[in-house]
């Protein structure tokens, strides 16, 4: 009978050529494979394992494709105040967050499914407003740089930002990417085909390798 082999709980992979990239959130790392060991990684892989990375790699697909950027020239943010409510929300979430501008406190697949737990809640949550994601985001980006400095903080940003919309009542969806040559990791929000904290040509660059 012959041996199958699975990817553990956890670990999400991406192919970009003939590489594989894996993250593992229970370790918080990431790992890659080419060449040789990355060919036969690719043999050893069961059927059912291989369908599971196929739904995976769909799905993300579904979540990143034909993206355009809140950040775009098409659109442009309007003038408009930033809602008491707005900072309200704000300062509740970087409270609970604050502590994990610091990687060293991370504990990544706590993080995504305490993320995961509140947007499953979003209908649950009573809206008093009719805002879109969009509206929503541009607050967010006007207070933030009175608390933190967003540059090379995709993760904290993107964390405080999915959480601040679902309190709002807008389950986002939280995206993670690679690219190889030289390796680097990047993650962003979207909500429904629009990026709401990224450009969309940076965006471009990033094969996704796993939607929160």
């Amino acid at each position: 009978m012959a041996i199958e082999y699975a990817l553990s709980p956890g670990v999400h992979a991406s192919r970009i050529g003939d590489s594989w990239i894996f993250l593992d959130i229970t370790r918080d790392k990431y790992y890659c494979l080419a060449g040789e060991p990355a060919r036969q990684y690719s043999e050893l892989m069961s059927p059912s394992a291989s369908d599971c990375l196929s739904a995976r790699a769909c799905t993300v697909a579904l979540a990143t494709t034909r993206l355009q950027s809140a950040l775009d020239d098409d659109f442009t943010p309007q003038n408009e105040s930033v809602a008491p409510q707005d900072v309200v929300r704000f300062v509740r979430e970087f409270a609970a967050c604050a502590h994990l501008q610091d990687p060293r406190r991370r504990q990544l697949a706590r993080i995504i499914e305490d993320v995961r737990t509140l947007k499953s809640r979003v209908q649950e949550i009573a809206r008093k407003e009719s805002r879109s994601s969009e509206s929503l985001a541009r607050s967010f980006r006007r207070i933030a740089p009175c608390f933190f400095s967003a540059h090379d903080a995709c993760f904290f940003s993107s964390l405080l930002l999915v959480r601040f919309l679902a309190r709002s009542g807008i389950s986002a969806d939280w995206t993670f990417g690679v690219r190889l040559s030289p390796f680097r990791a990047h993650c962003w929000v979207s909500h429904q085909g629009l990026i709401l904290n990224e450009d969309s040509l940076v965006v471009a660059g990033f094969e996704p390798i796993l939607v929160v």
